[in-house]
């Protein structure tokens, strides 16, 4: 039993950086494509007649083949991406399409357990819109503030530390 959707999802195919001009379907033809058995993102390509597809059990199985480099592209939705990546520090070693496509995020209970579906809904809906970002504050985390301000940074571009010159020779 599904809850009603409360974010959206973009899907996305990520590449080495060592390949270019991964933009469409059609420039994805001929790769072999990593995705998560029973994934949307697998079926979506399917759908546009993707038939070089490489299927992995989990999400954390596909970057880590896109990182063996047993798959050149892979298809999955961008957080799990963009954390898997993070994760094992590949962010500067890949590149991604636009989305595919947007989908929404649903959580769920066992099929016919409507009544904790609705219990758990009811639950939610009495966390106000602060609590809310309180806590994707304490999940996501905050944004490292930048110290210096942003015009000292031009002159800190051109510095050459003392002595710098001579060992450039």
């Amino acid at each position: 039993e599904f809850s009603p959707p409360y974010a959206d999802v973009d899907a996305r195919v990520f590449f080495h950086r060592s390949i270019t001009g991964i933009n469409d379907v059609a420039s994805m033809r001929g790769f072999t494509i990593g995705a998560k058995d029973g994934s949307a993102c697998a079926a979506w390509l399917e759908e546009r007649g993707i038939k070089t597809l490489r299927r992995f059990p989990t999400s954390d199985a596909v970057v880590e083949a896109a990182r063996a480099r047993e798959v050149p592209l892979f298809c999955l939705d961008s957080p799990t991406a963009q954390y898997f990546l993070s994760k094992l520090n590949l962010t500067e070693e890949f590149r991604q399409t636009a989305p595919l496509y947007s989908t929404r995020f649903h959580w769920a209970v066992t099929k016919g357990q409507t009544e904790l579906r609705d219990f758990v809904e009811s639950g939610f809906r009495q966390v106000s819109a602060d609590e809310l970002k309180d806590i994707d504050a304490r999940w996501l985390g905050s944004p490292v503030p930048v110290s210096i301000a942003a015009r000292y940074w031009a002159y800190l571009a051109f510095e050459v530390p003392e002595g710098a010159a001579g060992l450039a020779m």
